[in-house]
């Protein structure tokens, strides 16, 4: 494929993004709210595990959050377009902050039992969609297009660096303080990520984050702007929109969810390790992801962004199938497998965002992303359960290794698709 990648340097840095204060609050605070998250999910995941001692049960509580999630989208992706995203997304906070105070209230009387894990992830999974498609639309909203990829990658970096850190700092503050003060630092760092928020002050609209292929659509009533009828319209107009929804959403369900959902059972059954390994393998995808988004966040424009990302998916998907080999029993070697697998996610997933913002009119933004999040997560639930279930029939390695198979072959299907091949 000749030319297939232009790198068009800039002589502004990765940090260019930072020298405006919304961005700065709103990315301080992203940090502190995400890293409280990371500690949340090892800790709910691990309090699962030494509830039930079960892979079915934990595959039930991760489909319902992504349940949860997923219904809420739509509505959440209207709201982002409706009002104010800054309020949406302090709401959203809020709400989870008080969240992680009930699950330490409840811990604290010996009361927290599956059924309130069930009932809190639900909740969590409604103000959780309440939060990502604002905070998605809202970075365009404020920043010149020529900024977004220093922005979308320092998000990026900001992310996976606590993705990183949180697990295995959570694992560790789970053995030394326990359950209960895990989630209290969830709910703090909400709190703290709502206050940032706030400090943000008023937001004027960039006037230039706007698609450069304008339609009809943006000039008519504003009711109809708000509508979601257009924008599934416009997706269905826009073959590689929806293809990479279709095929993020089977490789989500049966790739991604699986692995989050086996990997614990991984580490105590293949690592024979406990909660500080499982901190560490997931901090390894994390840090494949920050030295891809450190890179790509040095340059101004990637041609041919779409096929790159999907050659990031491939990536992923071999490095999560090698995990089924005996060579993969070994913690480091487990490490370095995650590290490549998480590269390969960012690599599409900044290439995906970059041109999201790049193509879409800013007034549908935060409509296409929730469709696109709804869309492509439509199958996580099946893939927990599913998981879960042949987890009681199947070897590990096995699962392992048709998931990651499968994620490879729909890439390279892809890429196969003129449509795909010509976005830019």
């Amino acid at each position: 494929m000749k030319n297939l990648v232009v790198w068009q340097k800039r002589s502004s840095s990765l940090l260019r993004s930072l020298e405006q204060r919304e961005f700065r609050w709103f990315w301080l605070g992203q940090i502190i709210s995400q890293m409280g998250d990371q500690v949340f999910r090892i800790t709910l995941v691990w309090t699962v595990l030494r509830v039930t001692d079960s892979p079915l049960a934990l595959g039930n509580l991760l489909a319902v959050y992504s349940v949860a999630f997923g219904i809420s989208l739509i509505p959440a992706g209207l709201a982002a377009d409706r009002w104010p995203r800054r309020s949406l997304m302090i709401i959203s906070d809020v709400g989870r902050a008080l969240l992680m105070i009930c699950f330490t209230l409840l811990l604290s009387k010996d009361s927290l039992h599956y059924g309130y894990l069930l009932v809190g992830a639900i909740l969590f999974g409604i103000l959780d969609a309440l939060f990502q498609p604002a905070s998605k639309a809202l970075i365009p909203q404020v920043m010149a297009k020529h900024n977004l990829t220093s922005a979308n990658s320092l998000f990026e970096i900001g992310l996976r660096l606590t993705s990183a850190l949180g697990p295995a700092f959570g694992g560790w503050l789970i053995a030394l303080l326990g359950v209960p003060i895990a989630f209290l630092f969830n709910g703090g760092s909400f709190l703290i990520s709502a206050l940032t928020i706030q400090l943000m002050g008023h937001i004027e609209t960039y006037q230039g984050s706007g698609s450069p292929h304008q339609t009809a659509q943006e000039h008519s009533s504003d009711e109809s702007e708000r509508a979601i009828r257009p924008v599934i319209q416009y997706l269905r107009q826009t073959s590689w929109l929806w293809v990479t929804i279709v095929i993020a959403a089977v490789s989500n369900g049966f790739t991604q969810a699986p692995l989050f959902a086996l990997l614990p059972f991984f580490v105590e059954r293949i690592l024979d390790s406990g909660p500080h390994a499982l901190g560490v393998l997931w901090s390894g995808a994390a840090l494949g992801a920050i030295l891809v988004a450190g890179f790509l966040g040095q340059t101004a424009r990637a041609q041919s962004r779409l096929v790159w990302g999907y050659i990031g998916l491939i990536i992923s998907g071999l490095a999560i199938s090698a995990l089924s080999f005996p060579f993969a029993s070994q913690t480091p070697v487990a490490f370095v497998l995650m590290v490549v697998s998480g590269s390969g996610l960012a690599l599409f997933g900044l290439m995906w965002s970059y041109l999201l913002q790049d193509r879409v009119p800013q007034r549908a933004l935060g409509r296409i992303f929730s469709l696109d999040m709804a869309g492509s997560s439509i199958l996580v639930p099946a893939g927990y359960m599913l998981a879960g279930a042949l987890a009681t029939i199947w070897s590990l390695p096995l699962l392992l290794l048709v998931s990651g198979s499968l994620t490879v072959i729909l890439s390279l299907t892809a890429i196969s698709l003129t449509s795909i091949r010509l976005v830019d």
